[in-house]
């Protein structure tokens, strides 16, 4: 049998920790897109198994998934808005779009009535 564990020169294995929230669980902020990805798939599995245990009719329908161009702004993560105006400005903390939003309200905005209502 093939030992998949890398062990240290010395022979023992390496010593890890695994940041945990005090539940024990993984964070949804610890999750990379890949990962949401796979569990969106694991959900369906899951549930398709629950439903088939309960002896529950499941309709299924066909997702229609619709491409999203790059350089929209709205119905987008703003992860994926931050990730592609880093591409362009390397140095953005945070989307473009909402930087010039608020530069626009300190400019023209706050002298507006009930312009954040």
């Amino acid at each position: 049998m093939k030992n998949s564990c890398k062990r240290n020169e010395d022979g023992t294995l390496p010593r890890v920790i695994c940041p945990q929230c005090r539940l024990g669980v993984t964070r949804i902020q610890d999750l990379s897109n890949q990962d949401m990805k796979k569990v969106r798939q694991l959900a369906l599995i899951d549930m398709t198994a629950l439903c088939d245990l309960l002896e529950l009719d499941v309709k299924r329908h066909k997702t229609c998934k619709r491409k999203i161009p790059e350089s929209a702004l709205f119905g987008v993560p703003l992860a994926t808005l931050l990730e592609n105006d880093q591409k362009v400005k390397p140095t953005a903390t945070t989307p473009l779009i909402l930087q010039a939003l608020l530069w626009f309200l300190e400019k023209r905005g706050v002298d507006s009535e009930g312009i954040l209502r």
